[in-house]
């Protein structure tokens, strides 16, 4: 009896079975690719918006054409150059000479673009979107009641004729929730904090991206943020979580809750899943696939302009946010 003929297989089930072995056949042959298969070594990344809408007017041709190409690791880079048997131009990197320079080497490692702080740039323009998004969460839960816990022993009730009311917001199971009196401290160039953690609760050197802090509830919150190659975004995190490590010990070992937060978006503009659970913990209400797709875009913009730059030496930082992020600067 034939698959498609059978009363209890109904046809959508057939198609999505085929479609299923088809698609894991696909994905053993992209594991095999030396290049192309990097992609599907990729750890705790979102998937991207690849819809016709964005690829047609998201993004310009040149933009489009240096994603797909950044994504699987076919731009025109020296190794790249080496492996195409171009050997008759410069094989080494145009700003450090380093010799065997990779995509890698260029969007993340070269220590002249370092020094010109290049990769510092596209960490501050991300940075920039994310402290938005987060003012905007303090913003709503310094405007709430706040909650607490347990919560009081009425609300376990129902009056006769009533229902339980179904109406809960994400505020309420946020880190925010239970204060109204959040304070933000963000390390941006143009802001020049001296300190990020007030002198009066822990005096140390250490500068988290981004510093939360409740008096009444003796809660702090750090997030960290960190632009790395795709690949590396899992080795990142842990990293993170060590360097600052013995500073959540110490505010902790002060009688205050402390939270480490770190959020990883890939160099080539594709946002680790941790921004998304940060986005959660800290109550963000609106879509957050719009505001992870705006974050990839700024990085994936950097990252473009940097590989545009790859054998200039001069470098003056410029604005990479559109319309939607004008108000950011």
């Amino acid at each position: 009896m034939s698959l498609l003929s059978r009363p209890d297989r109904p046809r959508s089930r057939a198609i999505s079975f085929v479609y299923n072995i088809d698609n894991d056949k696909q994905i053993v042959h992209l594991r095999s690719l030396v290049k192309q298969g990097k992609i599907a070594q990729w750890e705790s990344v979102i998937a991207a918006d690849f819809s016709w809408n964005k690829l047609t007017f998201g993004m310009s041709q040149c933009e489009f054409s240096f994603m797909v190409n950044a994504m699987h690791n076919l731009l025109p880079t020296p190794d790249n150059l080496r492996l195409w048997g171009k050997t008759q131009v410069d094989l080494g990197c145009s700003l450090c000479s380093k010799s065997n320079c990779t995509l890698l080497h260029v969007l993340n490692h070269c220590p002249f673009a370092l020094s010109q702080r290049r990769f510092t740039w596209r960490h501050d323009s991300v940075l920039r979107l994310l402290n938005w998004a987060v003012l905007k969460c303090v913003d709503a839960a310094n405007k709430q009641t706040p909650r607490t816990w347990p919560p009081p022993i009425e609300e376990s009730f129902i009056r006769a004729g009533e229902s339980r009311s179904k109406s809960t917001t994400k505020l309420e199971d946020s880190l925010l929730s239970h204060a109204n009196d959040w304070r933000v401290i963000v390390d941006l160039p143009e802001k020049n904090w001296r300190a990020m953690i007030p002198v009066e609760i822990l005096s140390t050197l250490q500068k988290p991206d981004i510093v939360m802090w409740s008096r009444s509830t003796r809660t702090m919150i750090f997030l960290e943020l960190t632009c790395p190659f795709e690949e590396n975004i899992t080795s990142a995190a842990k990293y993170k979580l060590g360097r600052y490590e013995k500073l959540v010990c110490r505010v902790r070992a002060r009688g205050w809750q402390c939270h480490l937060l770190t959020l990883e978006v890939g160099s080539r503009g594709f946002v680790g899943a941790s921004c998304s659970r940060a986005l959660t913990q800290l109550g963000w209400r609106s879509s957050k696939s719009t505001i992870l797709g705006r974050i990839g875009d700024i990085a994936r913009r950097c990252s473009y302009v940097i590989w545009l730059h790859r054998k200039n030496k001069t470098w003056s930082p410029i604005s990479v946010y559109g319309e939607e992020e004008s108000d950011l600067g």
